[in-house]
């Protein structure tokens, strides 16, 4: 699991992660006795391809904006400097630096002190924060001593203690010149061929300005070398002195200046070679010789190179002038032993290594303090297949190092330190010069081409074979002829033609093997750090040769599982077809869920990155449908297949829950197609007139209407209990069929009517209803209860429903027409009525109170004859439109 810490989850595409995830059938992961190992290593393999690995915080402090200003205003005025002519103009600007310069320290002055201010403030809340303050800025250091000497004796004395600590720290913790100047390296360069009256600010001002020289800003001030043409440079940055570097050559005032890194020669003062000693001149007898002779402590002696030469580690500093003459003085064995300093030595020489031990395991191991010993690692460089020097930032972890035993995979190693003899150092960096090439495979195949190299550069320089390493062709010059040199490398860089071709793991040891003769070997250059094969050579259709060779045993078989929907995109894509022909000699076959890749490995490796990123690219949905709907899909795959074809939809689908089906599709715009398709080809309907023939017979011959329906359309349809869900293609002709079933079902109905309606029409209308019914055969019509009871189809119950509604329509019409006139009528009688005296005397001339005809009926109301009875049959029949105005209406009214 600590892998999966590195990566940066925030900035992860969780869209991607989660489709994979889905594709995968972990049931192969999760079977075995190692399923918890597999399952984390395709977690490890996913994370490693969408998600970001953690950006390491820089722990530095911004510069403050009022501080850039001024060095900004600094650096203009440097600038300024060199196109000033006039001593008092000059002086003028360089006033005007050392007050911007007084500016930029006060402003450190009032960071310190508002530093010190806050941690004083913060002493209770953070301590922490106070005391990192105090050891940051602290002067004084805590006491040291008392100490103690290998015998025994107790030292309080300052002196004595500072004498026994300077040795032990020289022995041991000695810092060189070169870790001195460690923060310099690689910002540092030398400029060559500087007039000695050239003022070095001119040239300050020139390597400051990008644009002229590539360059920036400059760490302090530049150093000329006395006696000589050159000047040290520091950069502040070493992205800026590499851009100067890579020029070479500048021109500054019509004077070419030539550009390279310095490097500060460094002696090692507790070493020294020693050679010409006699033939059987062992470590022992180098080691009792220089101990009797000049009795120094010598710590270890290690074998040089040559016979007779032996590398001599001392306790402490040593005296060479001494040395030199005691050797003169006094021979060994008849041998005048030659005593040479060395330079400060910070690399050592690991033979033996295996083939299964990379670069960077080398690297892990030696900068682990405890495991080898070493420290900080500056570089580690093959030599051999099993040998590599192993450079240190720090030269006093060297002795230490070579001193203890190592193994590596099981296979002990042999480590010495390794330096470079004397005369390689003798060349002046002014008439070498390192060409870089592309890789250290150019070199190699340079060498085994020397004649055509040394040909082609005999004019203009010399090539240092010997000197030659990694991938730095060494050139000894006279500097007039560089760029004629330079144009020469490249002319004969772009004459080789380069293939790489990545190797199989698994395959790199037997294919490297099968090329070993000595025409391959002047082609083919194996890279076992990277698992890769280099094919150089001059002729370009030679290397073509070998490549197809090497390829020609690459071959490889490979499968991978895919479900359905994978196999349905692809092949909805073309996928399989299109492979083979974009990929000459590669074979791809699907079969049921697997998918077989046959051909050159690297071709089958880049078609199967190109399945997997459609693969990536797939999305899925969860459309809802009606229910039921799944039986269909699952029978009218063919039928849906066929509409995606026509319409050139790329997808795929499998039924969920009953009432949804999930869709898989190419990318989000196929997608939507796939769910438009999938919308317009099941129609749902409901069937409300089901529910209405529930408890009748008619729900028989519906059962039995079904099932033929079924016979006739099978697959095509589902009907349920008062619904149906069908294909689009049959959804019309189910549809007309369902209607004409449902028109020719016969129902039991009745039509309510009001009551007067009802007497209207049962009095003078019912023989018209009937022949009606007769005519439209309409069966048991008959006017019961208010109603109008009736049995036939749905067509027919709406004729006579329409019929009747017409009749009706026809009553209320005539109903307000004599209602209107009774009005006027009742009005009128009622008057006479009230205007008549009635005498007993006389009697009674007239028995009738009123006579008068209300909706074709004729009411006669006699004072005798009205009973309560009577009154409720006039105002039923009257529906209670009988207005009360007196007269007749109060007659009737009070008589009740």
């Amino acid at each position: 699991m600590p892998k999966l810490c590195r990566y940066d989850y925030h900035q992860a595409n969780w869209e991607t992660i989660n489709n994979q995830l889905q594709i995968i059938d972990w049931d192969l992961y999760l079977t075995g006795p190692d399923k918890h190992k597999k399952f984390l290593n395709k977690i490890e393999e996913i994370c490693e391809k969408n998600v970001p690995l953690k950006k390491t915080k820089s722990t530095k402090k911004p510069v403050p904006r009022e501080r850039k200003i001024l060095m900004c205003k600094r650096s203009r005025l440097r600038n300024k400097t060199s196109k000033l002519t006039s001593k008092h103009e000059l002086q003028k600007v360089l006033d005007q630096i050392y007050r911007l310069e007084d500016n930029l320290k006060q402003h450190n002055d009032e960071e310190r002190n508002n530093a010190e201010k806050r941690a004083i403030e913060n002493i209770k809340k953070n301590p922490k924060c106070f005391y990192s303050f105090t050891k940051k800025y602290s002067n004084t250091k805590s006491t040291i001593g008392p100490l103690q000497r290998q015998n025994g004796d107790v030292v309080n004395n300052p002196i004595e203690m500072a004498e026994m600590l300077g040795q032990q720290y020289e022995s041991v913790f000695r810092i060189s010149a070169t870790s001195m100047e460690g923060e310099d390296e690689g910002r540092t360069i030398l400029v060559s061929g500087v007039p000695t009256d050239f003022r070095l600010e001119a040239i300050q001002s020139y390597f400051e300005n990008k644009k002229r020289s590539s360059g920036g800003p400059i760490k302090g001030i530049q150093e000329r070398i006395q006696d000589s043409g050159e000047v040290i440079i520091t950069f502040e940055s070493e992205k800026d002195a590499e851009n100067v570097v890579k020029k070479k050559v500048h021109n500054v005032s019509k004077h070419k200046l030539q550009v390279d890194w310095y490097k500060n020669l460094v002696w090692q003062e507790d070493a020294m070679i020693v050679s010409n000693g006699p033939k059987d001149m062992s470590e022992k007898m180098l080691t009792d010789f220089l101990e009797e002779n000049r009795k120094l402590e010598i710590v270890h002696v290690f074998p040089g190179r040559k016979p007779g030469t032996f590398l001599v580690y001392c306790q402490s500093e040593i005296d060479f002038e001494y040395v030199q003459r005691m050797c003169q003085n006094n021979p060994l064995k008849g041998n005048q032993l030659k005593v040479e300093r060395i330079k400060e030595i910070n690399s050592v020489q690991v033979k033996n290594v295996s083939s299964n031990v990379s670069s960077e395991s080398l690297q892990r191991y030696f900068g682990n303090r405890k495991k080898s010993s070493g420290g900080d690692i500056s570089s580690v460089q093959p030599q051999t297949s099993d040998t590599y020097i192993v450079s240190f930032k720090e030269a006093n972890v060297v002795l230490d190092v070579c001193r203890m035993q190592h193994r590596l995979e099981g296979v002990k190693l042999d480590v010495q330190p390794f330096w470079e003899p004397s005369e390689e150092n003798t060349i002046s960096s002014q008439q070498v010069h390192d060409y870089l090439l592309p890789s250290k495979f150019h070199l190699t195949f340079l060498k085994k081409h020397k004649n055509i190299v040394n040909d082609q550069l005999k004019k203009w320089a010399e090539v240092l074979w010997k000197n030659s390493k990694n991938n730095k062709l060494k050139l000894k010059y006279s500097k007039e002829n560089l760029e004629e040199i330079e144009q020469c490398l490249k002319d004969l860089l772009n004459s080789i033609t380069v293939e790489t071709i990545d190797v199989p793991d698994d395959m790199f040891e037997d294919v490297a093997g099968t090329f070993k003769s000595e025409e391959d070997k002047m082609y083919f250059y194996f890279d076992i750090q990277n698992s890769q094969a280099h094919i150089l050579g001059f002729d370009k259709s030679n290397v073509i040769k070998m490549k197809n060779r090497l390829l020609d045993n690459l071959r490889t078989e490979r499968e991978d599982d895919l479900s359905i929907h994978e196999r349905r995109i692809l092949s909805g894509l073309r996928f399989f077809e299109q492979a083979e022909r974009q990929f000459e000699g590669l074979k791809v076959k699907a079969e049921s869920n697997k998918v077989i890749f046959e051909g050159q490995y690297s071709k089958v490796a880049n078609c199967q990155n190109n399945m997997y990123e459609i693969l990536r690219s797939i999305v899925k949905s969860e459309l809802p449908l009606p229910l039921n709907t799944g039986i269909i899909i699952n029978n009218k795959t063919e039928y849906l297949d066929e509409k995606l074809r026509n319409k050139k939809c790329i997808g795929s689908w499998e039924t969920g829950d009953g009432d949804s089906v999930i869709l898989y599709a190419s990318d989000k715009t196929h997608l939507s197609l796939l769910e438009e398709i999938m919308k317009e080809t099941f129609v749902a309907n409901t069937l409300d007139f089901v529910a209405k023939i529930k408890d009748t017979p008619n729900y028989g011959k519906w059962m039995t209407f079904v099932e033929s329906l079924k016979e006739e359309f099978p697959d095509f349809c589902f009907i349920g209990e008062n619904s149906i869900v069908a294909i689009d293609a049959v959804v019309n002709d189910i549809k007309s069929k369902i209607d004409k079933f449902e028109q020719s079902l016969i129902y039991e109905s009745y039509i309510s009517m009001p009551l007067e309606h009802f007497l209207f029409l049962k009095e003078f209308i019912e023989q018209e209803i009937n022949d009606f019914g007769e005519k439209n055969k309409i069966k048991n019509v008959c006017l019961k209860d208010n109603k109008l009871h009736l049995e036939g189809t749905q067509e027919q119950l709406m004729k006579m429903e329409i019929f009747i509604e017409n009749l009706r329509k026809d009553i209320s019409s005539k109903e307000a027409q004599k209602t209107e006139e009774g009005n006027n009528f009742s009005w009128e009688k009622q008057m006479k009525s009230e205007s008549k005296k009635l005498y007993p005397a006389l009697g009674s001339e007239t028995k009738e109170i009123v006579n008068v005809n209300y909706k074709n009926c004729e009411i006669v109301l006699r004072e005798g004859d009205i009973t309560t009875l009577d009154t409720d049959a006039i105002v039923n029949a009257a529906n209670g439109r009988l207005e009360h105005r007196g007269g007749v209406a109060a007659a009737i009214v009070q008589k009740g």
